[in-house]
């Protein structure tokens, strides 16, 4: 779709912001209340549903709203805990990763809810709410 857009072969499409700054395009914010970001408007998004094509031709997919969030986490089984625990520091350092994703136009959530606070390693737990 970005190709159509950027050839002139459409006039819009319905992208990430962080896409639309990557590529230097103009686009429309839309406030937290419909633009998916905020948990506390769950409720609301639920009011909006889509039907999506199915599998098979004919059949639709009923989508509801809901929040879209970022996650991050170490797998149990991990090849390298250590190393995967000190990437995902990296990743949430304001000052190191978090700046390399928001130079690219991804806004930071940082600190973040987690249903798991409690298993969220000692080292990660700046990064997270209860």
């Amino acid at each position: 779709m970005l190709s159509l857009l950027e050839s002139n072969n459409i006039d819009y499409i319905f992208l990430y912001r962080s896409v639309a700054e990557q590529h230097h395009l103009k686009y429309v914010e839309l406030p937290d209340q419909i633009n998916l970001s905020d948990p506390k408007y769950s409720d609301f998004y639920k009011k909006a549903d889509i039907k999506i094509s199915g599998n098979k031709p004919g059949t639709f997919i009923a989508k509801k709203g809901a929040p879209m969030l970022y996650g991050v986490t170490i797998p149990k089984n991990a090849g390298n805990p250590e190393l995967a625990l000190k990437f995902v520091e990296f990743l949430l350092n304001k000052n190191e990763g978090l700046k390399i994703m928001e130079k690219n136009g991804q806004q930071s959530v940082v600190p973040s809810y987690s249903k798991t606070y409690n298993e969220v390693p000692a080292i990660l737990k700046k990064f997270a709410l209860k």
